[in-house]
């Protein structure tokens, strides 16, 4: 018998390079991701904690890997029926009704691929579920009952470079977590399904840290969602340094747009609307290509916002050698990389006309700079200067301040409207989701009121917060939506810690807006759409601004 042991061991390590490639192995994982998932939510010893949910997985991996696709259903059954017998309710206790939105149901339970007694189990399990207490999963947070789930699992490995079982453990954990908790993930182009065997491979090959870390970047890219942010600290701190310009992608080339520092720029000889040809003597697009890879987004605009943002950011290096394009001649610059607080000494500073946050361009017409104005003094005030306007251009091609919002709708829209559906997860039944409808209840205002047209300017920086209160405006009368597509996500985000200090995050609330005011990735309904070109960018007229002066 020791024997035995003793041959299995040397088999599993001859075999270690060589796990997760062929086609039977990464079948068998996941298998097992699957299995793994379901019952850390619905099995009430498992979700309860009473076993060791995440060792039972390590020890599981290494088998998955050597056993034959028979041997592993058999090993996936005998495991299930070792656990404690679980309690399940006499009747259905599945969600049913126009208001629930499912995104796992018995479909993909039998899509499981298990032995027929292992789903009969499952299906039984899922359909009669009775809710407990959860190790994993929470709506709870201090005094506060969320309206989303947030998940309580410990990191588990703090190592920068995690053991191949335990990076496979944090690519299980993350795909479980958007299986039953990410509302649009019907959405995804490609079916989450598909996303399992084709980061096994990667997840268990990655050679160092910075090749695991890779991996689960490129794994949220895949979520297609605004809202997934990275965090870790290395790629933090990297984070905390810039160039002194700004950068944007039109039609797949990258433009110097602006400058967060003109004075240093114009030392280094950047102009508005160079081109960046090669950056460190490697073409744009190969920098790109392997740079960028992590760069995510709800749809084109926003990847292409982000990518410009990150393009010079995203590297170690302190300064860049550029090759630029203007007026067809190349130029060679050297740029360097600054702190924010570099970039916003004000000594280094190219002195600018201070333009408030609301003026009037012409008479009666007023531009408000709503996502500048940060204190209800301001707010005030702008409703003062504004109330008798012939028109309000509203921009929203920023981030507002949360706390200012009940009172602006208050001045703003003085009816009951019903603003759209919000998609909810239900704590009790992951991947089950409550469809609710969000009404917008006016109150007395405190400030002037505004009750004239306006005209709200949107581009991809308008995102998450921006573009919920641009849909909420757009259901106001006598108001129109300007400008480019937004960045297609809003609904409060979620975070979730994996293996190697690594933190990411999805949107965990759905929302529609009312008339499709909103939807996700294809972001806030235009109703005049205008596209960047290369010409406005070289010219300091706020192109989207004339145009709305324009517009009767």
């Amino acid at each position: 018998m020791q024997m035995k042991k003793i041959v299995t061991m040397l088999l599993m390590m001859l075999c270690a390079n060589s796990w997760a490639q062929t086609k039977i192995q990464v079948n068998n994982l996941s298998k097992l991701a699957k299995v793994w998932g379901f019952l850390k939510y619905y099995h009430p010893a498992v979700a309860k904690g009473e076993i060791d949910w995440h060792s039972k997985l390590i020890k599981l991996i290494p088998i998955a890997a050597q056993e034959s696709s028979q041997e592993f259903n058999n090993t996936l059954t005998a495991c299930y029926f070792e656990l404690p017998k679980a309690k399940i309710s006499s009747f259905v206790t599945q969600p049913k009704g126009d208001s629930i939105l499912r995104i796992f149901d018995e479909k993909e339970l039998k899509g499981f691929n298990l032995d027929k007694r292992l789903i009969t189990a499952f299906i039984q399990l899922y359909s009669y579920h009775l809710p407990d207490s959860s190790r994993y999963i929470t709506n709870k947070y201090k005094q506060y009952t969320l309206d989303f789930i947030l998940n309580t699992e410990d990191s588990f490995d703090e190592n920068d470079y995690p053991s191949p079982e335990v990076r496979l453990l944090a690519l299980f954990r993350y795909w479980n977590i958007i299986n039953y908790q990410f509302p649009h993930k019907k959405l995804v182009s490609q079916h989450w399904d598909k996303i399992l065997p084709k980061y096994i491979p990667i997840f268990w090959q990655a050679k160092d840290q910075w090749a695991y870390r890779n991996a689960v970047q490129k794994l949220a890219t895949e979520m297609e969602d605004s809202h997934a942010f990275y965090k870790e600290e290395s790629y933090d701190k990297n984070q905390s340094f810039n160039v002194a310009f700004d950068l944007k992608k039109i039609g797949g080339r990258y433009y110097v747009s602006g400058f967060y520092n003109a004075h240093l720029a114009k030392n280094e000889d950047i102009q508005k609307g160079d081109e960046i040809v090669k950056i460190n003597n490697v073409q744009v697009k190969i920098y790109e290509k392997t740079k960028l890879f992590g760069v995510t987004g709800s749809n084109r605009n926003t990847k292409y916002r982000d990518q410009a943002k990150q393009l010079l950011r995203i590297d170690t290096v302190k300064n860049y050698q550029l090759v630029v394009r203007r007026q067809q001649q190349l130029l060679t610059l050297n740029v360097a990389r600054y702190t924010w607080a570099q970039l916003n000494d004000k000594s280094k500073k190219v002195n600018v006309d201070q333009v408030s946050n609301w003026k009037e361009i012409t008479p009666g017409v007023w531009q408000v700079k709503f996502c500048s104005i940060t204190t209800e003094h301001e707010l005030k005030e702008m409703f003062e200067a504004v109330k008798t306007a012939k028109k309000v251009i509203w921009d929203m091609r920023g981030y507002p301040v949360y706390a200012l919002l009940k009172q602006t709708f208050a001045s703003l829209m003085p009816h009951k409207t019903v603003l759209g559906t919000n998609i909810n997860a239900n704590l009790y039944f992951p991947g089950t989701f409550t469809l609710r409808k969000e009404i917008y209840y006016p109150e007395k205002p405190m400030y002037a009121s505004y009750a004239g047209k306006m005209i709200v300017l949107v581009n991809e920086q308008t995102q998450s917060l921006a573009e919920s209160v641009s849909a909420q405006l757009a259901l106001r009368p006598n108001t129109i939506i300007m400008g480019r597509q937004t960045a297609g996500t809003t609904g409060n985000i979620n975070y979730l810690e994996l293996p190697g200090k690594i933190s990411t995050s999805f949107t965990s609330v759905g929302f529609i807006g009312a008339n499709n005011s909103f939807v996700q990735k294809k972001g806030v309904k235009v109703n005049i759409k205008m596209k960047i070109n290369l010409e406005e960018l070289k010219s300091n007229v706020d192109v989207l601004l004339q145009k709305a002066l324009a517009e009767n």
